[in-house]
């Protein structure tokens, strides 16, 4: 097995059972949060690659300071672009609105109030 595709899976089965556990009881994902779940598992994926190709890189007698360099740059890109994605989930469905759409509709009522 090439180290790209090392432990490829794992992280997929991994995540979803997280995120899972973290549904609120008797509630399910949308079609728009099983899109997001697919895109965290597949970057999950991803880094499992990225971590075998970095470890190979590394541990040769000679390794390429660049290419070691530009591997852990894509590493940190998918984990934040991970943590993006995971962040847009509300698994215990607390929020309806965000928080800049519920200021603004604030505003509006403040200042329909005050004209009246």
């Amino acid at each position: 097995m090439s180290p790209a595709r090392a432990g490829t899976g794992t992280a997929r089965v991994t995540t979803s059972r997280c995120l899972d556990k973290q549904l609120a009881d008797g509630a399910e994902w949308d079609e728009a949060e099983l899109v997001t779940l697919g895109l965290i598992e597949a970057a999950a994926d991803r880094i499992d690659a990225l971590k075998a190709l970095f470890e190979a890189e590394t541990s040769r007698p000679s390794p390429s300071a660049h290419k070691a360099a530009m591997l852990a740059a894509e590493l940190r890109q998918t984990e934040a672009g991970i943590a993006k994605l995971i962040a847009s989930l509300d698994p215990n469905m607390e929020q309806a609105k965000s928080a800049r759409h519920v200021a603004a509709a604030n505003a509006r009522w403040a200042r329909r109030s005050g004209s009246a």
